[in-house]
């Protein structure tokens, strides 16, 4: 018995040799025929090695070389924080902290030798948007927002949750500049409504500013956001693929469905001429020019001209004239006390 397991073991391990010699052969004959890569013409088989390693060496990095706080966009540290959330672990980690404070910039949280009660606490300030030129200016009750993010990079489900959050944190919700969605409404928070270059949400059917649509919008609004150029993307454009144009993302940005949409570099006139645009949305046209922007904004030239304005949603209804916050420079915002 044991002779014949001896025979089976020697017929199958020399099998398992011819195989293994054929596929080298074969890796052998692939290699220094191919054109492709120097590397495997030059080191035929072995030149494999290196791509693999290379393949492997991102999980070598992250699991035995790179420290928690290396990796980017999101590091280890950051990533667990995640997962104990995702979890219902709890996201306060005790113990200290991995980062490096002695680094210039680190944010450090000394002990107050008086500290002060609950009791003794002032609110956050509001900043009132509008106040002296709206009749019934914005009033934002949070120096921290939610940013832009469109409808479309992210999901419906993502926007509901960002709505909620904003209206449980008392702050605004930024659309970006995909246009206003149903989602963004179900919260019940403050909306600031941006116009991108493309005018995405507020446009035509020749993709020009709608004051009808401006009008419907503003019932709904706290302030349009005018973005003078793509951040993102500086001196380019960008092109909203075909297959990303759904029924839905069409009838939300007013643009025809399965058909690339071309998103302009920058937005066509001044601050001044944008500012007009928004101003000739009120009814009849008959109130007085709104306030120009400062001379100050433009001493530097051309570079420093502002990037953008925001404009209450009053003005549309009680004809008043839309104050223009101009950063880094412009008409001040006034802390309410």
């Amino acid at each position: 018995m044991s002779g014949m397991l001896g025979i089976i073991s020697y017929g199958l391990g020399t099998v398992f040799g011819f195989i293994v010699i054929g596929v080298l052969v074969f890796w052998f004959i692939q290699d220094v025929t191919q054109k492709k890569h120097a590397v495997l013409r030059n080191y035929p088989v072995v030149g494999r090695l290196r791509y693999l390693f290379e393949k492997q060496g991102e999980y070598f990095r992250q699991y035995f070389f790179m420290n928690d706080r290396e990796e980017l966009p999101f590091n280890r540290s950051a990533r667990s924080w995640v997962y104990r959330l995702a979890k219902a672990e709890g996201g306060i980690i005790g113990f200290g902290s991995t980062s490096n404070t002695s680094e210039a910039g680190s944010i450090l949280f000394v002990n107050a030798p008086f500290p002060v009660l609950d009791e003794d606490r002032l609110p956050t300030q509001s900043i009132l948007i509008g106040e002296g030129y709206a009749r019934q200016p914005f009033e934002a009750k949070s120096i921290v927002n939610i940013s832009g993010m469109s409808f479309g990079a992210i999901s419906s489900p993502a926007v509901r949750a960002l709505s909620h959050g904003a209206a449980l944190a008392g702050c605004w919700l930024d659309t970006g500049e995909g246009g206003l969605s149903p989602y963004h409404l179900e919260g019940g928070c403050d909306i600031i409504m941006q116009i991108g270059t493309a005018k995405y949400g507020i446009r035509d059917r020749d993709g020009n500013l709608s004051p009808e649509r401006a009008k419907e919008l503003s019932q709904h609004v706290k302030a349009f956001e005018i973005k003078l150029s793509q951040g993102a993307k500086p001196g380019k454009g960008g092109v909203l693929p075909a297959a990303k144009v759904t029924e839905e993302i069409a009838n939300i940005r007013g643009i025809p469905p399965h058909q690339d949409s071309i998103n302009a570099s920058t937005t066509r006139g001044s601050a001044s001429a944008i500012g007009r645009a928004i101003w000739s949305i009120n009814a009849c046209g008959a109130a007085p020019e709104p306030p120009s922007p400062p001379s100050t904004a433009r001493k530097s030239g051309a570079h420093s001209r502002p990037r953008r304005f925001t404009a209450s949603h009053n003005s549309f209804m009680n004809r008043q004239p839309p104050i223009a916050v101009f950063t880094p420079t412009g008409l001040p915002v006034r802390s309410r006390r």
